[in-house]
């Protein structure tokens, strides 16, 4: 029996009330597995248990619990889903019909569906309980892995590629092989030169964006599709195309803002207006010498009048009509922001020489006063500015070549990054999901696979669908359309578009809206919502409802708008305001990070009821960077915290100083990394005495400076260079004879390393993280690539402190996603973050109808001038800046809603009183009440064991250095072990007379016979071998190969490779065989010794088994023969060791061999 696991303070909200919530109809039809439904479940639903519930209901119903499939996004979601079913089918089984008819309903519920799928489980003979791997409860991830593995991607090389967090370095040589076509002849090589042309001939720069670009290839591989292979004339379909959705844009864009000023302004105002702009033009008409951009100016004005007619006012919302729009918005708008113009002057064609031009001057200047009184004018003003941005709805010559020249180069590179895939043997999670995709099969042409898992999987569960992207939800509508219209199958989604926030990881929030109206794969599904919030404290609900509605206000598939759905709190009023406010001066973080730390020692005093938790708390930010001032307040204030993802590992002392120690360990040129090393507190030399050992030296090594000067020294500096310089000789004897971990890891103990640090635990944490990434890392002794190490290493965040009884976590808020806290604090809301990046290439996908069409735009040219201008660059960054707008709506709603009890919001408001666009303070600003809210007190109260800092004496600012009595401790004893059976010899043999280079030969090229025999000979010969020269480069370098020797290395396997498919012997021992294997790993105890042996090849052949041992030796001079026969004794023994371990678990007969691939030789072993 699997143990019930104890419920954590940290996970979804459950009911806990015993009246039936608003929405219980609802709860109750989706829970009828006879129909699919899509559920809009906000925060606090509990939307985990109805899933849970669901996931029940189909189970009672299945013949196979493999036949329910629930996908989750996160293993800490897929773990947490998996615990409650067991957890609830523990207490089916357990609880009598009394006890839980003291239960409140939902867990009755709960409890009753479990039943059903007890029995289910003892009549079909399940054994659930005994047999939890059965419920089939995976990430999306882990699925598309599955189904991966079980139809492996053919490539180069074939086999199954293991997955990496982190392609960034294969992107990387995948992104050069392209720029590395420039220096071929071709439309390659053209292509490449019209893109550093762009970028004013910038590589590294052009390296970047085709990087960025394949990390985001599952965005627009599927419409680029092989667009590189277009001849002329469909290259002018496709621009016509492209320009046709432009033009649709655009024309939306128009007939929005001609319905909202149809809205504000009166048929009379539109025509005073137009009266206006034919006045204009006539006036500057009539001006003498005016330049080219008034005259085109003028020509605009005069098509307002001919084009706009007494019915239909202002022009039609056409694309044709953009200029005479243009010169609309140029007429009512201010150069600098949308606002009404406050003056006309005869720059605007309102000369003021007569007394009928100073008339109607004023007849203008009358309007415009009166229409900024007017209601909605401002937002006039905003949907008219949108006009500057709408771009030609037509690509420039330069644009359309340029245009061509990425369509050629991406998928190319998309190409490349598959061969380094298959050289590498690794590939991302994308790349995982694209075979997935090939796994299962195309539309209508379903692979063996696909109709498996058709049969098979009878109802799919998905949680948080709104952070699906193209490609999972492709993969969805695939395995869907396998099902046959009759079957008794459904679908289950669970989510809520207003908690999309993750576009940065692909997910699209109209794919939620999209699956909403159409379904997925032809399958169609109901639609519901839940409104009731189990989380929230009614109080908080209610502010929500007041908010929110503000914020998000619409749908909108252009901006991935989305509406705010309101909420019913089932939790009671609590006493004291539940959402807290203050606002701060301009730059006063100080102040704000003391405030925060003195409410968050108040709501630790609370005393907590006897019934309940202690509360939690969280302080939750957009960005790291904005969390400086306040960790310093809460270590002033003592307040302990939990820091989960924001400290990054490169910028503390500690890892630092191991950094500096494991450069200079190796690289004695690095002049910098070794005066840290001195500097660092386990030597402690001084400033002065590091000057004094380089002065006037800039050629020689510090370690030969410190040869030559150490007696130059102070006394301090020559105590601890005694101690130390010893320890980092003998550490330099040692470089490359084992791992870089086990160097520096000894050489920082030796030192007195962790002596030096403040606090122990939290120091031994992140010195191991450091090393276990640098364990990962390296290889024969040395970091395999300094450059992505670095990167790693900055990426790498300190480990959270895992004690309990911390009640104070701090964290970015999309990490929060999921969770929930008694109290919530959100500060520095007026800060923002980081916009987004330069790339090759700029894409939306619209919709319209059932149609479909594809917004896309070329990067502008580097030194790019004429900024005022609108093009389809900035237009379509525009949109993306839209988006991101709208996301950060969505954000600070999931942030706010984590709240159960209390909800702190805090900025410094700027010296213009305005916040900035892109901050959340800017989406809160327009919302009743707030400004006065947040307007900064003349005087802040903050109490003096956080206000009072003490100043810190000369003692707490000395640096930290080990006293020169040190003397680091006695290592302990080693442990000692020993097994019940007693470990043979290996039988390994020395390589001294070849070097290393002859058993990294050995390695590679027994790794490719093995491939071949698995892929079979018809599939490899010469010109396959000489295809796979950059795999077998990439195996060398990863198996330790240096790079002076890597050429020999490779001509070696490859002549290997080539003799052995060349030789009819060799040909013979690869051949599919009976009961073939290669690499077969055999243990077994032979007279109290346990004996492991690894066999290169062996197959049966006529009733006896054949035992092959590859060897790859060269014969270097002397008799070939004489060479044989001391090759045969001296692998003898190992023969003889094989054959009596196979001999345990085979009794048939064995002969044993040698095969020489370089030589052609086959050596039969007598044993």
């Amino acid at each position: 029996m699997i143990p019930i696991p104890r419920r954590r303070e940290r996970t979804m909200s459950s009911p806990t009330q015993h009246a039936a919530p608003s929405d219980a109809s609802v709860r109750r039809k989706v829970l009828k597995t006879s129909q699919s439904w899509m559920l809009q479940a906000p925060a606090g639903s509990g939307k985990t248990e109805l899933l849970m519930q669901r996931f029940l209901a189909c189970l009672a119903k299945v013949d196979q619990p493999e036949s329910v499939l629930a996908i989750t996004f996160t293993r800490k979601a897929a773990a947490e889903m998996r615990n409650r079913i067991l957890s609830t089918l523990q207490r089916a089984e357990k609880l009598s019909d009394e006890e839980i008819l003291t239960l409140q309903d939902h867990q009755r519920e709960s409890l009753r569906l479990a039943r059903e799928v007890l029995e289910t489980s003892s009549m079909l003979g399940w054994n659930l309980l005994e047999h939890p791997a059965r419920l089939q409860v995976r990430t999306l991830d882990s699925f598309c892995e599955s189904l991966a593995q079980r139809a492996p991607f053919k490539g180069l090389l074939g086999g199954v590629a293991q997955v990496t967090e982190d392609a960034r370095p294969l992107y990387e040589l995948a992104a050069q092989r392209v720029i590395d076509e420039l220096v071929d002849p071709g439309t390659r090589g053209d292509a490449v030169a019209a893109l550093l042309a762009r970028m004013d001939n910038n590589v590294s720069g052009v390296r970047d964006l085709l990087i960025s670009m394949l990390a985001r290839r599952d965005q627009w591989l599927h419409f680029l599709g092989r667009s590189d292979a277009f001849d002329s004339s469909q290259q002018e379909t496709l621009r016509r195309k492209l320009e046709a959705a432009l033009v649709l844009s655009v024309e939306e864009d128009l007939a929005l803002i001609h319905k909202h000023a149809h809205t504000v302004l009166s048929k009379a105002q539109q025509d005073e207006i137009l009266a206006f702009i034919s006045y204009s033009a006539s006036q500057r008409a009539d001006s003498a010498g005016a330049p080219a951009s008034v005259i085109d100016s003028i020509a605009a004005s005069a098509d307002v009048v001919s084009i706009s007619s007494a019915d239909s006012g202002w022009p039609a919302p056409k694309a044709r009509n953009l200029s005479v729009w243009r010169n609309i918005c140029e007429f009512l708008l201010t150069a600098s922001k949308p606002a009404l113009r406050k003056t006309v002057n005869v720059r605007n064609g309102f000369p003021s020489e007569t007394a009928e031009q100073k008339a109607q001057r004023k007849r203008c200047l009358d309007f415009l006063e009166a229409l900024s009184q007017q209601p909605g004018a401002q937002d006039l003003c905003d949907v008219l500015s949108r006009i500057r941005r709408l771009p030609d709805p037509h690509y420039t010559e330069s644009q359309w070549q340029f245009m061509l020249a990425v369509l050629e180069v991406l998928p190319l590179a998309a190409a490349n990054l598959k061969i380094v895939f298959s050289e590498q043997a690794r590939i991302d999670f994308a790349e995982y999901a694209q075979r997935a995709l090939a796994a299962i099969g195309e539309e209508g042409d379903p692979t063996e696979l696909g109709l498996q898992l058709g049969y098979r999987i009878r109802h799919i569960l998905v949680d948080e669908f709104q952070d699906t992207n193209r490609v999972q939800v492709e993969l969805l509508a695939r395995l869907l359309r396998t099902w046959e219209a009759d079957e008794e199958c459904s679908t289950f989604y669970v989510g809520d578009p207003m908690q999309s926030i993750y576009a940065f990881r692909q997910a699209d929030v109209a794919i939620y809206q999209q699956a909403r109206a159409e379904g997925i794969g032809g399958h169609q599904h109901g639609f519901d919502r839940l409104t009731q919030n189990f989380r929230s404290q009614q109080s908080l609900v209610e502010w929500f409802n007041r908010v929110f509605p503000l914020i998000l206000r619409e749908d909108s598939d252009l901006t991935n708008a989305v509406q705010y759905a309101e909420a019913e709190s089932s939790r009671p009023v609590l006493d004291g305001p539940a959402v807290q406010i203050r606002g701060f001066a301009d730059g006063a973080r100080e102040e704000e990070a003391k405030h925060l730390a003195e409410c968050i020692r108040r709501e630790l005093a609370i005393p907590t009821p006897a019934d309940e938790n202690p509360s939690t708390l969280a302080v939750l930010v957009r960005s790291r960077t904005h969390l400086p001032h306040l960790v310093e307040a809460f270590r002033s204030a003592g307040i302990e915290y939990r820091a989960v993802k924001t400290d990054r590992l490169s910028e503390r002392p500690l890892i630092r100083d191991l950094e500096a120690l494991r450069t200079a360990l190796a690289d004695l040129a690095d002049r910098t990394a070794w005066l840290a090393v001195l500097r660092a507190p386990w030597c402690g030399l001084a400033l002065a005495d590091l000057l004094e050992l380089c002065r006037g030296d800039e050629r020689s090594t510090v370690r030969e400076l410190l040869r030559q000067r150490s007696s130059m020294l102070s006394d301090h500096a020559q105590t601890a260079l005694a101690r130390c310089v010893p320890v980092l000789e003998d550490a330099l004897s040692r470089q490359g004879r084992g791992s870089v971990r086990a160097l520096v890891e000894s050489t920082w103990l030796r030192l007195g390393g962790p002596v030096c640090v403040t606090d122990r635990a939290q120091g031994i944490r992140d010195a191991e993280t450091y090393f276990a990434l640098l364990d990962a890392e390296s290889s024969a002794g040395m970091v395999r690539d300094p450059e992505n190490f670095a990167r790693k290493l900055d990426d790498l965040f300190a480990p959270a402190d895992t004690r309990s009884g911390i009640r104070v976590e701090i964290m970015p808020i999309h990490q929060a996603k999921g969770l929930e806290w008694d109290v919530v604090f959100l500060p520095a809301l007026e800060r923002c973050t980081r916009q987004d990046e330069k790339s090759l290439l700029y894409w939306r996908l619209r919709r319209r109808g059932e149609d479909e069409f594809l917004l896309l735009g070329p990067m502008e040219a580097a030194g790019n001038s004429d900024r005022k201008a609108a093009t389809i660059e900035g237009y379509l960054r525009d949109i993306a800046s839209e988006c991101s707008l709208e996301e950060l709506k969505r954000l600070f709603y999931v942030a706010a809603t984590r709240a159960r009890k209390r909800l702190y919001l805090s900025a410094a408001l700027s010296a213009s009183g305005q916040p900035k666009t892109g901050s959340i303070l800017r989406l809160l600003w327009d919302v009743p009440g707030m400004q006065q809210e947040f307007a900064p007190a003349e005087s802040l109260e903050v109490s003096a064991s956080v206000a009072h800092q003490k100043e810190k004496t000369p003692s707490e600012l000395l640096l930290r250095r080990l006293p020169l009595t040190f003397v680091p401790p006695q290592a302990p004893e080693p442990l000692q072990w020993s097994c019940s059976h007693r470990r043979g010899e290996e039988g390994q043999h020395s390589f001294d007379w070849a070097g290393e280079l002859a058993r990294h030969v050995g390695v590679v090229a027994h790794s490719f016979l093995q491939r071949i025999a698995l892929e079979g000979l018809s599939n490899w010969d010469a010109r396959r071998v000489a295809a796979a020269r950059p795999a077998i480069v990439a195996s060398l370098l990863r198996s330790g190969v240096e790079h002076g020797r890597l050429e020999e290395g490779t001509v070696r396997v490859t002549e290997a490779l080539c003799k052995t498919l060349e030789d009819e012997r060799g040909r013979w021992l690869l051949s599919p065989q009976a009961e073939h294997r290669c690499e077969l790993k055999v243990s077994a105890v032979i007279e109290g010794e346990m004996q492991h042996v690894r066999i290169d090849r062996t197959f049966i052949e006529d009733g006896t088994r054949w035992v092959i041992d590859y060897k790859t030796s060269p014969q270097e001079g002397g008799n070939l023969e004489r060479f044989l026969r001391m090759q045969v004794e001296k692998y003898r023994p190992d023969m003889q060791r094989y054959v009596r371990v196979l001999g345990m678990f085979d009794p048939r007969p064995i002969r044993c061999a040698l095969y020489f691939p370089l030589l052609g030789r086959l050596c039969p072993i007598e044993v």
